[in-house]
């Protein structure tokens, strides 16, 4: 990095150090920036750990990262808040989905006591037996992350390792089943 007056600017650096190098770099750079920027709108330690793992994956993905990097400061800076701006967003609209989609009221007429009624308990035991035929339907990676959310109680981060892909793949992954869930069993 090279100080031309109050502008910095990213020089490439010789074609040996590789563009994970390169993205690191950026990433060091505006890291304190970075998190006081999703400090101030109210976004936790551990969500600013995740947001800022899709930021450094979108970064290594982008095209065009040579010519932002030689853009100087204000526009790697814009691109970053953009590309974090645009991922909280996401997480706020996949959120309200959810809670849409899948919520579900418990009516106090079919709970007697903390025991659930037979006709309730049988319609239960269908609905499981459906959801097992709609999981075997699914592709093993969309199962594998249903299953390890739903029954082992895993964060979408642990699952994301696990299965070597981001957290926004495991989110569309689970998303995918519980829509094809929801939509099954709203035919009935």
């Amino acid at each position: 990095m090279s100080k031309s007056g109050s502008k910095v600017v990213y020089k490439l650096r010789s074609y040996e150090i590789d563009r994970n190098a390169k993205v690191m770099s950026v990433m060091e750079d505006h890291d304190v920036f970075l998190r006081r920027f999703m400090r101030m709108r109210f976004i936790s330690t551990q969500e600013q750990q995740d947001i800022l793992q899709e930021v450094y994956v979108r970064l290594l993905k982008l095209e065009k990262l040579e010519e932002i990097l030689l853009a100087g400061i204000g526009p790697i800076r814009g691109y970053l808040m953009k590309v974090i701006v645009n991922h909280v967003t996401d997480i706020k609209r996949k959120a309200i989905v959810r809670q849409e989609y899948f919520h579900d009221s418990y009516d106090d007429e079919i709970v007697h006591g903390g025991q659930l009624s037979p006709e309730c308990s049988l319609s239960v035991k269908q609905e499981l037996e459906q959801v097992k035929e709609i999981l075997k339907k699914q592709k093993p990676k969309y199962r594998k992350a249903f299953l390890l959310s739903r029954v082992h109680n895993k964060s979408y981060r642990e699952i994301a390792d696990e299965m070597n892909v981001s957290v926004s793949m495991v989110e569309k992954y689970i998303s995918k089943v519980l829509r094809e869930i929801k939509r099954k069993l709203d035919k009935k």
